[in-house]
């Protein structure tokens, strides 16, 4: 969202971010780590509806989704559902993550303030945007953070001296601007 305020002029719509922590956006996902995930995602229909909303944009962190027995027949039937009501579709695929907080990483590796550029190894398989573009049905336009982002297995958190992510995997102010 920072990225998407900072290049408003450039996107011309009103913005209705609509999300809940440790909730992937797959409707019918359940998971009683967080209970009301489930409800969650099933009002995202009405609120599409209720907001007249034109657009819409899926992220979420995938790499959980699959580990909570996700499978991309299930993101396939969620977006499917979105499609039907006739607004556009964008969904964005895994961001990187990191194993650890990326100061610390940076620290790890030698860095110093006079370093512009900070590397790491990250979590998930190279395959992951693979099978969630391959989930997504025809007419859904997927992006890709790790193709601008990284050399797989590896990808940058560090660019031109500023920390692009802030913790172990949520894009910075600097890095969702680059992002977007």
């Amino acid at each position: 969202v920072p990225g998407l305020k900072h290049r408003a002029s450039l996107v011309k719509a009103d913005i209705l971010q609509y999300n809940l922590s440790a909730c992937p956006p797959v409707i019918g996902f359940d998971t009683l780590s967080n209970p009301p995930c489930r409800a969650f995602n099933e009002q995202v229909l009405d609120v599409i509806r209720k907001y007249e909303i034109e657009g819409v944009i899926v992220s979420g962190r995938w790499d959980y989704a699959f580990r909570r027995h996700v499978v991309p027949a299930d993101i396939r039937a969620s977006l499917e559902r979105v499609l039907s009501l006739g607004v556009e579709v964008h969904v964005i695929g895994q961001s990187p993550l990191f194993g650890n907080q990326v100061q610390t990483l940076f620290a790890q590796a030698g860095g110093s303030s006079t370093q512009p550029d900070g590397w790491g190894t990250v979590t998930f398989g190279s395959d992951l945007n693979v099978r969630i573009a391959g989930a997504s049905p025809a007419g859904i336009n997927f992006i890709d953070p790790l193709a601008q982002f990284c050399r797989l297995p590896s990808c940058q958190y560090r660019d031109h001296g500023k920390f692009m992510i802030w913790d172990e995997g949520h894009f910075s102010a600097y890095g969702s601007e680059l992002a977007v």
